[in-house]
């Protein structure tokens, strides 16, 4: 399966969520950031890359 989002939406300012915390959800989080999405994670624990991004506020 290739690897990228089957779709193509313009996330700009739109709220997206990721239920996960490990290494596949810190490749999807950071291709919504990088689209301009809002994004949420909904995850019991997180790799330290996501960990950060909430940290930094930039994720919540």
């Amino acid at each position: 399966m290739p690897d990228y989002f089957p779709a193509f939406l313009d996330l700009r300012g739109r709220r997206c969520l990721v239920v996960g915390g490990g290494a596949v959800a810190d490749r999807k989080v950071h291709g919504l950031l990088q689209c301009g999405a809002r994004v949420t994670v909904v995850s019991t624990a997180l790799v330290p890359a996501l960990a950060r991004l909430v940290a930094a506020g930039r994720v919540e």
